[in-house]
Protein backbone atom coordinates (compact mmCIF):
# COMPACT_ATOMS: atom_id res chain seq x y z
CA UNK A 1 0.00 0.00 0.00
CA UNK A 2 2.87 2.39 0.80
CA UNK A 3 4.40 1.82 -2.63
CA UNK A 4 1.02 2.27 -4.28
CA UNK A 5 0.48 5.61 -2.57
CA UNK A 6 3.95 6.90 -3.39
CA UNK A 7 3.51 5.92 -7.03
CA UNK A 8 0.30 7.90 -7.20
CA UNK A 9 1.99 10.96 -5.72
CA UNK A 10 4.90 10.76 -8.16
CA UNK A 11 2.49 10.36 -11.07
CA UNK A 12 0.38 13.34 -10.05
CA UNK A 13 3.15 15.80 -9.25
CA UNK A 14 5.84 15.03 -11.75
CA UNK A 15 4.63 13.03 -14.73
CA UNK A 16 1.72 14.94 -16.24
CA UNK A 17 1.62 18.20 -18.24
CA UNK A 18 1.73 21.65 -16.56
CA UNK A 19 -0.99 24.27 -16.28
CA UNK A 20 -2.48 25.24 -19.64
CA UNK A 21 -5.04 27.73 -18.38
CA UNK A 22 -8.03 25.43 -18.61
CA UNK A 23 -8.38 24.00 -15.11
CA UNK A 24 -6.73 23.75 -11.72
CA UNK A 25 -6.19 20.05 -12.18
CA UNK A 26 -3.89 20.82 -15.10
CA UNK A 27 -1.80 23.12 -12.88
CA UNK A 28 -0.53 20.12 -10.98
CA UNK A 29 -0.93 17.63 -13.77
CA UNK A 30 -4.33 16.37 -12.60
CA UNK A 31 -5.52 15.94 -16.17
CA UNK A 32 -7.16 12.61 -15.44
CA UNK A 33 -10.01 13.05 -12.97
CA UNK A 34 -9.80 9.33 -12.18
CA UNK A 35 -6.25 9.81 -10.88
CA UNK A 36 -7.30 12.75 -8.71
CA UNK A 37 -10.25 10.80 -7.34
CA UNK A 38 -8.12 7.74 -6.68
CA UNK A 39 -5.48 9.75 -4.85
CA UNK A 40 -8.16 11.43 -2.77
CA UNK A 41 -9.66 8.06 -1.87
CA UNK A 42 -6.27 6.68 -0.83
CA UNK A 43 -5.69 9.59 1.55
CA UNK A 44 -9.20 9.38 2.95
CA UNK A 45 -8.56 5.75 3.87
CA UNK A 46 -5.45 6.57 5.86
CA UNK A 47 -5.94 9.86 7.65
CA UNK A 48 -8.49 12.23 9.03
CA UNK A 49 -7.28 15.76 9.58
CA UNK A 50 -9.40 18.55 11.09
CA UNK A 51 -10.22 21.75 9.27
CA UNK A 52 -8.02 24.73 10.07
CA UNK A 53 -9.92 27.01 12.39
CA UNK A 54 -10.68 30.57 11.37
CA UNK A 55 -8.82 31.57 14.50
CA UNK A 56 -5.24 32.31 13.52
CA UNK A 57 -3.94 30.70 16.71
CA UNK A 58 -5.94 27.49 16.55
CA UNK A 59 -5.15 24.49 14.40
CA UNK A 60 -6.99 21.30 15.23
CA UNK A 61 -5.79 17.81 14.38
CA UNK A 62 -8.16 14.91 14.84
CA UNK A 63 -6.91 11.53 16.07
CA UNK A 64 -6.77 8.82 13.45
CA UNK A 65 -9.04 5.86 14.07
CA UNK A 66 -7.74 2.76 12.26
CA UNK A 67 -10.09 0.49 10.39
CA UNK A 68 -10.47 -3.18 11.19
CA UNK A 69 -8.20 -4.04 8.30
CA UNK A 70 -4.91 -4.73 10.10
CA UNK A 71 -2.92 -4.65 6.84
CA UNK A 72 -3.42 -0.88 6.69
CA UNK A 73 -2.64 -0.20 10.34
CA UNK A 74 1.07 0.49 10.09
CA UNK A 75 0.67 2.77 7.09
CA UNK A 76 -2.15 4.62 8.85
CA UNK A 77 -0.06 5.20 11.97
CA UNK A 78 3.04 6.18 9.97
CA UNK A 79 1.23 8.86 7.99
CA UNK A 80 -0.57 10.17 11.06
CA UNK A 81 2.76 10.52 12.88
CA UNK A 82 4.23 12.19 9.83
CA UNK A 83 1.46 14.78 9.73
CA UNK A 84 1.59 15.48 13.47
CA UNK A 85 5.36 15.89 13.42
CA UNK A 86 5.15 18.28 10.50
CA UNK A 87 2.99 20.84 12.28
CA UNK A 88 5.25 23.73 13.27
CA UNK A 89 4.06 26.65 15.32
CA UNK A 90 0.31 27.01 14.64
CA UNK A 91 0.47 25.61 11.10
CA UNK A 92 2.35 22.85 9.36
CA UNK A 93 4.95 23.64 6.72
CA UNK A 94 6.18 20.19 5.77
CA UNK A 95 7.58 20.23 2.25
CA UNK A 96 6.70 16.69 1.23
CA UNK A 97 4.01 16.03 -1.35
CA UNK A 98 1.72 14.22 1.10
CA UNK A 99 1.38 17.16 3.42
CA UNK A 100 1.06 19.66 0.61
CA UNK A 101 -1.73 17.66 -0.94
CA UNK A 102 -3.63 17.64 2.35
CA UNK A 103 -3.36 21.43 2.67
CA UNK A 104 -4.49 21.81 -0.93
CA UNK A 105 -7.42 19.47 -0.47
CA UNK A 106 -8.64 21.35 2.61
CA UNK A 107 -8.27 24.81 1.06
CA UNK A 108 -8.65 24.74 -2.70
CA UNK A 109 -11.95 25.81 -4.22
CA UNK A 110 -12.30 26.43 -7.91
CA UNK A 111 -12.44 30.13 -8.74
CA UNK A 112 -12.80 29.66 -12.47
CA UNK A 113 -14.53 32.05 -14.83
CA UNK A 114 -17.93 30.90 -16.02
CA UNK A 115 -17.58 32.19 -19.57
CA UNK A 116 -15.54 29.41 -21.16
CA UNK A 117 -12.49 31.55 -21.94
CA UNK A 118 -8.88 30.56 -21.42
CA UNK A 119 -7.60 33.13 -18.93
CA UNK A 120 -3.96 32.15 -19.22
CA UNK A 121 -4.10 32.92 -22.93
CA UNK A 122 -5.75 36.27 -22.25
CA UNK A 123 -3.09 37.46 -19.77
CA UNK A 124 -0.47 36.30 -22.29
CA UNK A 125 -2.04 38.52 -24.96
CA UNK A 126 -3.51 35.81 -27.20
CA UNK A 127 -5.44 37.91 -29.71
CA UNK A 128 -7.83 35.13 -30.66
CA UNK A 129 -8.84 34.48 -27.06
CA UNK A 130 -9.12 38.21 -26.34
CA UNK A 131 -11.33 38.60 -29.40
CA UNK A 132 -13.47 35.69 -28.27
CA UNK A 133 -13.96 37.24 -24.84
CA UNK A 134 -14.84 40.67 -26.25
CA UNK A 135 -17.33 39.16 -28.68
CA UNK A 136 -18.89 37.25 -25.81
CA UNK A 137 -19.24 40.41 -23.73
CA UNK A 138 -20.78 42.25 -26.69
CA UNK A 139 -23.40 39.64 -27.38
CA UNK A 140 -26.95 40.81 -26.77
CA UNK A 141 -27.94 37.76 -24.76
CA UNK A 142 -24.88 37.95 -22.52
CA UNK A 143 -25.14 39.27 -18.99
CA UNK A 144 -23.27 38.67 -15.78
CA UNK A 145 -25.29 38.40 -12.62
CA UNK A 146 -23.46 40.09 -9.78
CA UNK A 147 -23.50 38.76 -6.25
CA UNK A 148 -26.00 40.74 -4.20
CA UNK A 149 -26.09 41.81 -0.57
CA UNK A 150 -28.88 39.26 -0.11
CA UNK A 151 -26.50 36.52 -1.24
CA UNK A 152 -23.82 37.64 1.22
CA UNK A 153 -26.25 38.14 4.09
CA UNK A 154 -27.56 34.62 3.59
CA UNK A 155 -24.22 32.85 3.23
CA UNK A 156 -22.61 34.64 6.18
CA UNK A 157 -25.25 33.23 8.50
CA UNK A 158 -23.00 30.18 8.54
CA UNK A 159 -19.39 31.38 8.67
CA UNK A 160 -17.87 27.97 8.00
CA UNK A 161 -20.00 27.68 4.88
CA UNK A 162 -19.02 31.19 3.80
CA UNK A 163 -15.28 30.56 4.17
CA UNK A 164 -15.54 27.14 2.54
CA UNK A 165 -17.75 27.98 -0.43
CA UNK A 166 -16.14 31.32 -1.17
CA UNK A 167 -12.69 29.71 -1.22
CA UNK A 168 -10.80 31.54 1.53
CA UNK A 169 -7.31 30.09 1.94
CA UNK A 170 -7.01 29.20 5.60
CA UNK A 171 -3.33 28.31 5.68
CA UNK A 172 -0.24 30.57 5.36
CA UNK A 173 1.09 28.20 2.64
CA UNK A 174 4.74 28.83 3.51
CA UNK A 175 6.88 29.49 6.54
CA UNK A 176 8.28 32.63 4.90
CA UNK A 177 4.79 34.06 4.60
CA UNK A 178 3.84 33.03 8.12
CA UNK A 179 6.95 34.69 9.56
CA UNK A 180 6.25 37.91 7.65
CA UNK A 181 2.60 38.86 8.29
CA UNK A 182 1.18 41.88 6.51
CA UNK A 183 -1.47 44.44 7.40
CA UNK A 184 -3.89 45.63 4.71
CA UNK A 185 -6.43 48.41 4.72
CA UNK A 186 -9.29 48.47 2.22
CA UNK A 187 -11.21 51.70 1.77
CA UNK A 188 -14.54 50.94 0.14
CA UNK A 189 -17.59 52.95 -0.75
CA UNK A 190 -19.30 50.80 -3.38
CA UNK A 191 -19.60 47.34 -4.93
CA UNK A 192 -19.64 44.73 -2.14
CA UNK A 193 -18.76 41.87 -4.48
CA UNK A 194 -15.60 43.54 -5.78
CA UNK A 195 -14.47 44.35 -2.24
CA UNK A 196 -15.12 40.81 -1.04
CA UNK A 197 -13.28 39.27 -3.99
CA UNK A 198 -10.29 41.53 -3.32
CA UNK A 199 -10.32 40.46 0.32
CA UNK A 200 -10.61 36.80 -0.63
CA UNK A 201 -7.60 36.87 -2.95
CA UNK A 202 -5.27 38.64 -0.51
CA UNK A 203 -6.58 36.76 2.54
CA UNK A 204 -4.34 34.62 4.72
CA UNK A 205 -5.15 33.64 8.30
CA UNK A 206 -1.95 35.14 9.74
CA UNK A 207 -2.29 38.57 8.11
CA UNK A 208 -4.40 41.46 9.41
CA UNK A 209 -7.08 43.39 7.55
CA UNK A 210 -9.07 46.56 8.13
CA UNK A 211 -12.07 47.54 6.02
CA UNK A 212 -13.15 51.16 6.18
CA UNK A 213 -16.85 51.49 5.39
CA UNK A 214 -17.79 54.85 3.96
CA UNK A 215 -20.53 56.42 6.06
CA UNK A 216 -22.55 57.09 2.89
CA UNK A 217 -22.94 53.39 2.11
CA UNK A 218 -26.43 52.02 2.63
CA UNK A 219 -27.23 50.33 5.92
CA UNK A 220 -27.66 47.06 4.03
CA UNK A 221 -24.20 47.33 2.49
CA UNK A 222 -22.66 48.23 5.83
CA UNK A 223 -24.34 45.28 7.50
CA UNK A 224 -23.11 42.98 4.74
CA UNK A 225 -19.49 44.05 5.15
CA UNK A 226 -19.71 43.66 8.91
CA UNK A 227 -21.09 40.15 8.51
CA UNK A 228 -18.21 39.24 6.20
CA UNK A 229 -15.69 40.59 8.69
CA UNK A 230 -17.36 38.72 11.53
CA UNK A 231 -16.72 35.45 9.68
CA UNK A 232 -12.96 36.12 9.52
CA UNK A 233 -11.23 36.52 12.86
CA UNK A 234 -8.39 38.66 11.50
CA UNK A 235 -10.58 41.07 9.50
CA UNK A 236 -11.72 44.19 11.31
CA UNK A 237 -14.03 47.06 10.52
CA UNK A 238 -12.42 50.46 11.05
CA UNK A 239 -13.33 52.03 14.36
CA UNK A 240 -14.52 55.19 12.60
CA UNK A 241 -16.74 55.50 9.53
CA UNK A 242 -15.86 58.63 7.55
CA UNK A 243 -17.78 60.39 4.79
CA UNK A 244 -14.90 60.36 2.32
CA UNK A 245 -14.68 63.21 -0.17
CA UNK A 246 -11.92 63.31 -2.76
CA UNK A 247 -9.57 66.23 -2.34
CA UNK A 248 -10.39 66.84 1.31
CA UNK A 249 -8.93 65.71 4.60
CA UNK A 250 -11.53 62.92 4.94
CA UNK A 251 -9.63 60.48 2.69
CA UNK A 252 -6.54 60.74 4.87
CA UNK A 253 -8.74 60.55 7.95
CA UNK A 254 -10.23 57.25 6.78
CA UNK A 255 -6.76 55.82 6.14
CA UNK A 256 -5.58 56.84 9.58
CA UNK A 257 -8.67 55.19 11.05
CA UNK A 258 -7.54 51.83 9.64
CA UNK A 259 -4.00 52.44 10.88
CA UNK A 260 -5.39 52.97 14.37
CA UNK A 261 -7.53 49.84 14.08
CA UNK A 262 -4.61 47.60 13.08
CA UNK A 263 -1.87 49.16 15.21
CA UNK A 264 -2.58 47.05 18.36
CA UNK A 265 -1.80 43.83 16.46
CA UNK A 266 1.94 43.73 16.93
CA UNK A 267 3.00 40.98 14.56
CA UNK A 268 2.66 42.58 11.13
CA UNK A 269 5.75 43.85 9.33
CA UNK A 270 4.34 46.12 6.61
CA UNK A 271 1.15 48.12 6.16
CA UNK A 272 -0.33 48.31 2.65
CA UNK A 273 -3.37 50.37 1.76
CA UNK A 274 -5.86 49.47 -0.96
CA UNK A 275 -9.08 50.74 -2.46
CA UNK A 276 -12.07 48.49 -2.99
CA UNK A 277 -11.79 48.62 -6.81
CA UNK A 278 -8.14 47.52 -6.90
CA UNK A 279 -6.74 44.03 -7.25
CA UNK A 280 -3.38 42.32 -6.71
CA UNK A 281 -1.04 41.50 -9.56
CA UNK A 282 1.19 39.31 -7.42
CA UNK A 283 0.51 36.46 -5.02
CA UNK A 284 0.99 36.82 -1.28
CA UNK A 285 4.18 34.75 -1.58
CA UNK A 286 5.55 37.20 -4.15
CA UNK A 287 4.53 40.30 -2.19
CA UNK A 288 6.19 38.98 0.96
CA UNK A 289 9.41 38.07 -0.86
CA UNK A 290 9.57 41.51 -2.50
CA UNK A 291 8.98 43.40 0.74
CA UNK A 292 11.52 41.28 2.60
CA UNK A 293 14.35 42.23 0.23
CA UNK A 294 13.55 45.90 0.85
CA UNK A 295 14.83 45.27 4.38
CA UNK A 296 12.39 47.63 6.10
CA UNK A 297 12.44 50.44 3.54
CA UNK A 298 9.22 52.38 3.10
CA UNK A 299 7.79 52.43 -0.41
CA UNK A 300 6.30 55.88 -0.81
CA UNK A 301 6.05 57.75 -4.08
CA UNK A 302 7.51 61.21 -4.58
CA UNK A 303 6.71 63.30 -7.60
CA UNK A 304 9.27 65.66 -9.06
CA UNK A 305 6.56 68.34 -9.13
CA UNK A 306 5.22 70.14 -6.07
CA UNK A 307 1.87 71.85 -6.62
CA UNK A 308 2.27 75.09 -4.67
CA UNK A 309 -1.35 76.10 -5.26
CA UNK A 310 -2.43 73.26 -2.96
CA UNK A 311 -0.72 74.91 0.01
CA UNK A 312 -1.01 78.63 -0.60
CA UNK A 313 -4.08 78.94 1.65
CA UNK A 314 -2.11 77.78 4.70
CA UNK A 315 -1.51 80.58 7.20
CA UNK A 316 1.99 79.47 8.14
CA UNK A 317 4.87 77.34 6.80
CA UNK A 318 4.80 73.59 7.46
CA UNK A 319 5.81 72.78 11.05
CA UNK A 320 9.08 71.18 12.18
CA UNK A 321 11.02 72.28 9.10
CA UNK A 322 9.16 69.77 6.91
CA UNK A 323 9.84 70.13 3.20
CA UNK A 324 6.64 69.35 1.30
CA UNK A 325 6.59 66.44 -1.12
CA UNK A 326 3.78 65.24 -3.35
CA UNK A 327 3.05 61.60 -4.17
CA UNK A 328 0.50 58.81 -4.13
CA UNK A 329 -1.40 58.03 -0.95
CA UNK A 330 -0.81 54.32 -1.67
CA UNK A 331 2.10 53.08 0.42
CA UNK A 332 3.86 50.03 1.79
CA UNK A 333 5.37 51.14 5.09
CA UNK A 334 6.91 49.52 8.14
CA UNK A 335 5.59 49.64 11.71
CA UNK A 336 7.91 52.52 12.65
CA UNK A 337 6.34 54.68 9.96
CA UNK A 338 2.80 53.87 11.13
CA UNK A 339 3.82 54.50 14.73
CA UNK A 340 5.17 57.91 13.75
CA UNK A 341 2.01 58.77 11.80
CA UNK A 342 -0.25 57.97 14.73
CA UNK A 343 1.72 58.97 17.80
CA UNK A 344 4.60 61.37 17.16
CA UNK A 345 3.70 64.98 18.00
CA UNK A 346 5.45 66.23 14.86
CA UNK A 347 3.14 64.08 12.73
CA UNK A 348 0.08 65.30 14.62
CA UNK A 349 1.15 68.93 14.17
CA UNK A 350 1.70 68.32 10.47
CA UNK A 351 -1.76 66.74 10.14
CA UNK A 352 -3.31 69.84 11.71
CA UNK A 353 -1.42 72.03 9.27
CA UNK A 354 -2.54 69.90 6.30
CA UNK A 355 -6.20 70.47 7.17
CA UNK A 356 -5.76 73.91 5.65
CA UNK A 357 -4.55 72.53 2.31
CA UNK A 358 -5.94 70.74 -0.74
CA UNK A 359 -5.54 66.99 -1.39
CA UNK A 360 -3.55 66.39 1.83
CA UNK A 361 -3.54 62.61 1.30
CA UNK A 362 -1.00 63.14 -1.52
CA UNK A 363 1.21 65.24 0.76
CA UNK A 364 1.22 63.55 4.17
CA UNK A 365 2.95 60.20 3.57
CA UNK A 366 5.37 61.54 0.96
CA UNK A 367 6.48 64.45 3.10
CA UNK A 368 7.13 62.21 6.11
CA UNK A 369 9.16 59.72 4.10
CA UNK A 370 11.33 62.31 2.31
CA UNK A 371 12.31 64.35 5.37
CA UNK A 372 14.94 62.10 6.97
CA UNK A 373 15.60 64.63 9.76
CA UNK A 374 12.32 63.36 11.27
CA UNK A 375 14.18 60.14 12.06
CA UNK A 376 11.62 57.64 10.70
CA UNK A 377 13.24 54.25 10.20
CA UNK A 378 13.10 53.17 6.56
CA UNK A 379 12.59 56.69 5.20
CA UNK A 380 14.53 57.87 2.16
CA UNK A 381 17.90 59.57 2.64
CA UNK A 382 18.92 60.03 -0.99
CA UNK A 383 18.18 62.76 -3.49
CA UNK A 384 14.68 62.16 -4.83
CA UNK A 385 15.52 64.21 -7.92
CA UNK A 386 18.38 61.98 -9.04
CA UNK A 387 17.76 58.53 -7.55
CA UNK A 388 15.69 55.76 -9.12
CA UNK A 389 12.22 56.45 -7.75
CA UNK A 390 10.44 57.11 -11.03
CA UNK A 391 8.98 53.61 -11.29
CA UNK A 392 6.48 53.41 -8.45
CA UNK A 393 5.99 49.66 -8.33
CA UNK A 394 3.09 49.52 -5.88
CA UNK A 395 0.45 50.40 -8.51
CA UNK A 396 -0.25 49.79 -12.16
CA UNK A 397 -2.42 52.74 -13.21
CA UNK A 398 -3.07 54.09 -16.69
CA UNK A 399 -3.66 57.83 -16.45
CA UNK A 400 -5.22 59.89 -19.21
CA UNK A 401 -2.89 62.43 -20.76
CA UNK A 402 -3.62 64.79 -23.67
CA UNK A 403 -2.80 63.18 -26.98
CA UNK A 404 -1.87 59.81 -25.44
CA UNK A 405 -4.20 56.83 -25.22
CA UNK A 406 -2.64 53.75 -23.61
CA UNK A 407 -5.93 52.46 -22.20
CA UNK A 408 -7.64 49.64 -24.08
CA UNK A 409 -10.53 49.67 -21.65
CA UNK A 410 -12.17 53.03 -21.00
CA UNK A 411 -11.38 56.19 -19.07
CA UNK A 412 -13.47 57.40 -16.17
CA UNK A 413 -12.36 60.63 -14.49
CA UNK A 414 -8.92 60.34 -16.03
CA UNK A 415 -8.18 56.76 -14.91
CA UNK A 416 -8.36 53.68 -17.11
CA UNK A 417 -10.93 51.04 -16.20
CA UNK A 418 -8.97 47.90 -16.99
CA UNK A 419 -10.24 45.78 -19.89
CA UNK A 420 -9.12 42.40 -21.18
CA UNK A 421 -6.63 44.00 -23.60
CA UNK A 422 -4.90 45.78 -20.69
CA UNK A 423 -4.31 42.61 -18.68
CA UNK A 424 -1.12 41.48 -20.41
CA UNK A 425 0.83 44.64 -19.63
CA UNK A 426 -0.52 44.80 -16.08
CA UNK A 427 0.05 41.16 -15.19
CA UNK A 428 3.58 40.94 -16.59
CA UNK A 429 4.80 44.21 -15.06
CA UNK A 430 6.68 44.87 -11.83
CA UNK A 431 3.74 46.42 -9.98
CA UNK A 432 2.08 44.72 -7.01
CA UNK A 433 -1.50 45.98 -7.50
CA UNK A 434 -3.65 47.40 -10.28
CA UNK A 435 -6.15 50.25 -10.25
CA UNK A 436 -8.93 49.81 -11.22
CA UNK A 437 -11.82 47.53 -12.17
CA UNK A 438 -15.54 47.92 -12.66
CA UNK A 439 -17.78 44.85 -12.77
CA UNK A 440 -20.09 46.66 -15.18
CA UNK A 441 -17.30 46.90 -17.76
CA UNK A 442 -15.49 43.92 -19.33
CA UNK A 443 -15.87 41.80 -16.21
CA UNK A 444 -13.85 39.00 -17.82
CA UNK A 445 -10.73 41.11 -17.17
CA UNK A 446 -11.22 40.84 -13.41
CA UNK A 447 -12.43 37.24 -13.60
CA UNK A 448 -9.32 36.18 -15.48
CA UNK A 449 -6.85 38.05 -13.29
CA UNK A 450 -8.48 36.49 -10.23
CA UNK A 451 -8.42 32.99 -11.72
CA UNK A 452 -4.81 33.13 -12.88
CA UNK A 453 -3.52 34.52 -9.58
CA UNK A 454 -5.46 31.97 -7.54
CA UNK A 455 -4.11 29.11 -9.65
CA UNK A 456 -0.61 30.58 -9.50
CA UNK A 457 -0.86 30.64 -5.70
CA UNK A 458 -1.33 26.88 -5.67
CA UNK A 459 1.36 26.24 -8.28
CA UNK A 460 3.83 28.16 -6.11
CA UNK A 461 2.78 26.23 -3.04
CA UNK A 462 2.73 22.74 -4.52
CA UNK A 463 6.09 23.19 -6.27
CA UNK A 464 7.61 25.47 -3.60
CA UNK A 465 8.69 27.91 -6.29
CA UNK A 466 11.21 30.66 -5.50
CA UNK A 467 10.39 34.31 -6.21
CA UNK A 468 12.67 36.38 -8.40
CA UNK A 469 13.30 39.59 -6.45
CA UNK A 470 16.40 40.78 -8.30
CA UNK A 471 14.69 43.88 -9.70
CA UNK A 472 13.37 45.09 -6.34
CA UNK A 473 16.52 44.56 -4.30
CA UNK A 474 18.41 47.01 -6.53
CA UNK A 475 15.94 49.88 -6.12
CA UNK A 476 17.07 52.98 -4.28
CA UNK A 477 14.17 52.60 -1.86
CA UNK A 478 16.13 49.72 -0.36
CA UNK A 479 19.68 51.01 -0.81
CA UNK A 480 19.12 54.56 0.46
CA UNK A 481 17.03 54.16 3.60
CA UNK A 482 17.47 55.54 7.07
CA UNK A 483 18.67 52.90 9.51
CA UNK A 484 17.95 53.78 13.11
Amino acid sequence: MRIKLLCLIVLVFFCLPPYDGNSFESVHGYRDERILTKLSEEFDKYIEIGNYSSNTKDVKMETYKPSSNSSQLHLNVDITKQINQSVKKEFGFEKNAVFRYIVYKKNYRSIKNNDGVNCLKIVNDDLNEIGKSKELMRSLDFSRQQLTTTFYLNITRNCSKFRHERGYINHPLSENEYDFPLAFSILTYTDIELTERLLRLIYRPHNFYCVHIDSNMSQNDQRTLRNIANCLSNVFIANESIDVKWGGFSLLEAELSCMKTLWPYKNWKYYLNLAGQEFPLKTNRQIVAILKVLDGANVVERSRTVYENRYKMAKSPPPHNITLAKGSMHVAVNRYFVDFCLHDQRSLDFLDWLKQTKIPDETFFSSLNYNPHLGIKGSFIGDAETNKLTHFFLRFVIWKYPGINRCRGKYIRGICIIGVEDLHKAYHGKELFVNKFNLDFEHIALDCLEEVLYEKTWVEYMKDLPVNTSYYRTLDYAKLQLKV
